[in-house]
């Protein structure tokens, strides 16, 4: 059977899908990652400044290449972009730490809020247990990010009950401002980007 290349677009979601399911495999010849998260004094291509253009174009321009054998796809050209992509997904913050400066100043003086009773404070290690908590949210939690919902769901009812309900509604537009910073101009999220892909069945 003569082999083909078919030109497809897919999404950062499906992109995402195929790789956390396992249909997208890595072949020994690729290339190992080679990109560093921020950019550097060389100025070698880097996650940070890919991730940028993606947001500002919502396209990935360049196709990424891969070869198909049934339901499995093996990365021909495109694995520093991959994971990029990948990272971002997984760690938005490392990728962009600055997006959480102005969270992390409303943590710092959360205790300054007028009208707040005392007994709700936070001391300073239970505002770096939730500087952590921010910071180690993937893309879609952030952009699906609920506050009740979060902390009740991920083991922190507790700390959520007796300090953290009294600051849902001060909270809440500042965790706005932070996703707002996480998505497309046109309001979408990242998911959305299209990806083009050249496919090779073999």
């Amino acid at each position: 059977m003569n082999k083909r290349v078919k030109n497809e677009q897919w999404s950062v979601a499906d992109l995402m899908g195929y790789l956390y399911s396992g249909k997208i495999k890595k072949p020994r010849f690729q290339r190992k990652k080679k990109w560093k998260t921020r950019p550097g004094k060389n100025r070698t291509p880097n996650e940070k400044e890919y991730i940028d253009f993606l947001v500002k174009t919502e396209n990935s321009v360049h196709p990424f290449t891969f070869g198909k054998l049934m339901d499995i796809y093996s990365n021909i050209d495109g694995n520093n972009r991959i994971n990029a992509i990948d990272h971002y997904m997984r760690s938005p913050f490392e990728v962009f730490p600055e997006y959480l400066n102005d969270l992390f100043e409303f943590i710092k003086n959360i205790n300054d809020l007028q009208s707040q009773d005392e007994r709700y404070n936070l001391d300073n290690g239970e505002k770096i247990k939730l500087k952590s908590m921010f910071r180690r949210l993937s893309y879609n939690e952030i952009i699906n990010f609920k506050y009740h919902k979060y902390f009740k769901n991920n083991g922190h009812e507790d700390f959520y009950s007796k300090k953290l309900k009294q600051y849902r509604d001060d909270f809440e537009p500042v965790i706005e401002e932070t996703q707002n910073k996480l998505k497309l101009k046109n309001g979408s999220d990242f998911n959305k980007v299209v990806i083009n892909v050249n496919i090779l069945n073999q």
